[in-house]
């Protein structure tokens, strides 16, 4: 049943994403590799659920900077090398060897944190716009669905409601299922990442650095002890396990336009509403975000400029629905608005 309804959602998802065969998508590639390219004028990092679209767009679409059509932005993944240098060395010495943003929220908090090192953060929540300082401004760049997702050959049901799913995730003794009787082991990411945050929100559960402490059966660390990140199949070791997931880069990783690290995951329902991003009544849809400096946006200087890429459904990003698309995002109707705008 559960390879059935796969098959199913993969038809539904062949139907809307275009396939491409662009080039592979990593972090971007600064001097002196080769010493003729310069650094990007826009640096951006944060969520991996928008990284492959930002990458591809920077990497592949986004027009140029003369002299010799450089790319204008700059892509950094979740993983690689613990630190990143997003800047030139000799006339930014505060932008080499920067911890590099493991997640949305992370990115955000290098935006702040080196304001001259950065200049966009993806984000896949405006949740916290309440909670940062005043001067950044949320960019709507796409819609994606946000599920979990649980192992094809697992035990955990392929449709469960929001209230059951709290339960789950608060570790309720008494929650057991006929295919799952022996309980579940929820993971989640960790602590500050998008997807945990709206997703418990989403759950009314109120999150703390300390929530796994509380929750012992609930786990957002791997056996090493780092964060697990967002949307990777492989981390499903048990049957039992569930994890949040979005749409947008499983249907990029199972149909090869972005790496396919989905190993045995499939997604599950919420509420009984299939979660494939087209579907606007997914019980979580949500926009994506580049969260921005609102001086960037209101005083745009310099070639390549945010305003350029990501301002306005003219603006390089914007225009490209068949891009979104291909990496398994629907084209979010506010593309490039910028009206919200953190004031606290």
């Amino acid at each position: 049943m559960r390879k059935r309804r796969l098959f199913l959602a993969l038809g539904v998802c062949l139907a809307t994403v275009v396939l491409t065969t662009g080039t592979a998508l990593a972090d971007p590639v600064p001097p002196p590799n080769p010493p003729s390219v310069p650094y990007p004028p826009i640096e951006i990092g944060g969520a991996q659920t928008q990284e492959g679209l930002t990458g591809d767009f920077c990497n592949n679409v986004a027009t140029g900077v003369p002299p010799g059509n450089f790319p204008p932005c700059g892509s950094w993944d979740v993983e690689g090398s613990s630190t990143v240098t997003t800047r030139d060395p000799s006339a930014h010495p505060e932008c080499q060897n920067i911890p590099r943003p493991l997640q949305g929220g992370d990115g955000f908090n290098r935006l702040i944190q080196f304001p001259t090192c950065w200049d966009a953060a993806r984000v896949v929540t405006s949740t916290d716009s309440g909670t940062r300082p005043p001067g950044f401004t949320y960019i709507p760049e796409a819609t994606d669905a946000l599920t979990y997702a649980v192992r094809s050959d697992g035990t955990v049901p392929l449709n469960l409601d929001i209230p059951t799913l709290k339960r789950i995730y608060q570790c309720d003794p008494a929650l057991t299922f006929p295919s799952n009787p022996n309980g579940f082991k929820p993971l989640i990411g960790q602590f500050g990442a998008g997807n945990r945050t709206l997703f418990f929100n989403k759950l009314g559960i109120t999150d703390s650095a300390t929530y796994t402490t509380q929750f012992p059966c609930v786990r957002d660390k791997d056996s090493n002890g780092v964060g697990l990140l967002a949307n990777d199949g492989r981390v499903l070791t048990d049957p039992a396990n569930l994890i949040t997931y979005s749409s947008a880069p499983y249907l990029a990783q199972v149909n090869r336009v972005e790496q396919d690290i989905h190993g045995l995951a499939v997604l599950g329902s919420i509420n009984g509403i299939p979660p494939e991003t087209l579907n606007p009544s997914s019980a979580i849809s949500r926009l994506v975000y580049n969260v921005v400096p609102t001086t960037k946006v209101t005083s745009p200087t310099g070639l390549g400029t945010i305003n350029d890429l990501f301002v306005g459904p003219q603006s390089e990003l914007c225009k490209n629905p068949t891009l979104i698309q291909q990496h398994g995002f629907s084209v979010a109707p506010n593309c490039g608005d910028t009206s919200l705008v953190t004031t606290n």
